[in-house]
């Protein structure tokens, strides 16, 4: 059984999901994950979900969980920077988020 609901949607053609927790045990703090890394540098669909056990367990804890893709496949760092942005963005904007930890995953 999950503790939290999924938004999820496209950002200037980074897509992205947001768990949100049932209760905010831990007040309005978001880990974010990024994830554009593909073989060979090709895009595949579906990376901004490859994170989502771990989503799954920082959301059922009472954390919001956010992740997004770059865009593309390879290791763009100026494309997960602009899509880590605009991620950021949203999340302070529609969910009033108090703080943001982040990491990349390749």
């Amino acid at each position: 059984m999950s503790f939290f609901v999924e938004e999820e949607g496209v950002i200037n053609n980074f897509r992205y999901v947001i768990k949100i927790p049932h209760l905010l045990l831990k007040g309005r703090k978001v880990v974010i994950g990024c994830r554009g890394w593909a073989y060979r540098g090709e895009y595949r669909r579906g990376l901004h979900r490859h994170l989502d056990s771990i989503g799954n367990m920082i959301a059922d804890y009472g954390y919001y969980w956010a992740s997004t893709d770059y865009g593309s496949g390879g290791y763009p760092l100026r494309k997960g920077l602009k899509s880590l942005s605009l991620l950021i963005d949203l999340l302070r904007r529609k969910h009033s988020i108090e703080k943001i930890a982040t990491s990349a995953y390749r």
